[in-house]
């Protein structure tokens, strides 16, 4: 569109290589966190189906005094020493249902819309499209391309989700004079100084420049976002797996209390 291609596939060139670091640092520092989540997972299978199993064999069959929730403990682990090849069944139907669901792209845009309103990823989210976009959107506008065919190419990158509807707007509001800044406040999320910045470009003939600073902003904001959230994994990961083995080891110790209360 702006006759410069050379300049343009450089830049491209060089926001990939910043996208493939994000995502391998990203991809890095799940790791942890991933591998905490498989040992926990293993280690509750291996107490439910081993020592849990043995534990309902000490107690006996009678099992009148033994609190609820223990009783409960002692029949899943019971059921699950019992059944191991249909509770590996169960659990191999489950992965293959999350998959299908992950891969499935209605549901995916359906997800990727309600991670929008969480707490951290939303932040992650925003950040993301909204750093596209602008870096785009300057790429389009530094080498020559008007706003209105810059706006419309820098749009086709933004995932469906709340921030691309309100860019579908954008475009019929330029060409209905509206000014770009009024209708990015109207029609999406971007803050104050976002919208002072671009308000500051158009009167100066500066736009290019001030989504390639927009940009810069929402990529430090995404490093940010994304270590705050990979930061969060470790110890969730580990706050999860100690609750649910804190909660098997109190409802045997309870189990066995009974049966010496009863005893003696």
């Amino acid at each position: 569109a702006s006759g410069r291609i050379a300049e343009v596939l450089k830049q491209a060139a060089e926001q990939m290589a910043y996208e493939y670091r994000l995502r391998r640092d990203f991809s890095g520092a799940m790791t942890y966190p991933g591998f905490l989540a498989v040992a926990g997972v293993s280690a509750i299978a291996f107490i439910f189906t081993q020592v849990v199993p043995r534990f309902a064999t000490m107690i006996g069959e009678d099992r009148t005094n033994v609190p609820a929730v223990s009783r409960w403990i002692l029949s899943a682990g019971e059921f699950a020493n019992a059944n191991l090849p249909i509770v590996g069944l169960a659990l191999a139907a489950l992965v293959a249902l999350v998959v299908v669901v992950v891969t499935n792209p209605a549901i995916r845009a359906r997800a990727y819309t309600l991670a929008h309103g969480l707490p951290v990823i939303g932040s992650v989210i925003q950040a993301r499209e909204i750093a596209s976009w602008s870096r785009l959107t300057a790429f389009a506008l530094n080498n020559g391309v008007a706003i209105l065919p810059a706006t419309d190419l820098a749009r086709a990158a933004v995932p469906i989700g709340p921030f691309r509807q309100g860019l579908d707007r954008l475009e019929a509001d330029l060409r209905a004079g509206l000014t770009l800044d009024a209708s990015l406040g109207a029609h999406t999320k971007l803050e104050a100084m976002d919208l002072s910045m671009l308000r500051a470009g158009q009167k100066s003939g500066a736009v290019g420049s001030m989504f390639g600073f927009m940009a810069d902003n929402y990529e430090a904001r995404l490093r940010d976002s994304m270590k705050r959230m990979t930061s969060l994994m470790e110890p969730i990961a580990i706050a999860v797996i100690s609750i649910v083995v804190g909660f098997v080891a109190l409802s045997l110790v309870l189990a066995l209390s009974s049966v010496y209360e009863g005893v003696v």
